[in-house]
Parts: structure tokens; C-alpha cells; sequence
């Protein structure tokens, strides 16, 4: 039960914080392009819209059938 609440706790923001620490500790020898670290730091400072979207589109694909 605890492991399943942590996968739930990381949610898309917390997601790009923790690539972007690993390509600040890479440094030069990060993978991540500039326009990958800009999309990282976009989705970071529109966290609000972000985690709004996530809490309306959880039930998105859901069907009665």
C-alpha cells in the first residue's frame, strides 16, 4: 500500500524537478536537450494548470462498458 501511494504522490511537476536535478548533476554530459530542460522548467512554473489538469483528466478514459 505504501509504495502505491508514493507512485501516486509523484505527480508531473515533482516528475520534472527530479529530471532537472539529475541534468544540473550531469552537467555538461546530460542527455536532455535545451528545448527538453525548457519544456522541465514550463511545466514547473505553470505547476497550478498542471496539477489542475491532472485532478479533471484522472477519469478521462473511463467507460460504463
Amino acid at each position: 500500500m505504501i509504495l502505491t501511494e508514493n507512485k501516486v504522490g509523484m505527480n508531473t511537476v515533482n516528475v520534472a524537478k527530479k529530471k532537472l536535478e539529475m541534468h544540473y548533476a550531469k552537467g555538461v554530459k546530460s542527455e536532455l536537450s535545451i528545448f527538453e530542460v525548457a519544456n522541465l522548467m514550463d511545466l514547473i512554473s505553470n505547476k497550478e494548470a498542471v496539477e489542475q489538469m491532472e485532478r479533471r483528466s484522472i477519469f478521462f478514459g473511463f467507460s460504463k462498458n
